[in-house]
């Protein structure tokens, strides 16, 4: 499952914030939050580097006016 990276991503910045509410520092909570953030530049990254292969998939359908899936089923057959 290609999401698996980004949802770990977000379970990370999810215990981070967590960890920022159970603290007392000030300075602590603020880098409890700044690495939650960090997560999360992660997780939307992952995103959108799953989004851009998706596309990718997609032009080179339309292109070759089929998927390589098939092309590879059928060799397979």
């Amino acid at each position: 499952m290609p999401d698996i990276k980004t949802n770990k991503f977000r379970r990370e910045a999810e215990e981070c914030r967590r960890n920022a509410r159970q603290v007392t520092n000030p300075t602590d909570r603020d880098s409890w939050l700044r690495l939650a953030d960090d997560w999360m530049k992660l997780a939307r990254g992952e995103d959108l580097r799953i989004k851009i292969a998706d596309l990718k998939m997609v032009a080179t359908f339309h292109r070759d006016g089929r998927s390589r899936f098939r092309r590879q089923l059928r060799r397979r057959c």
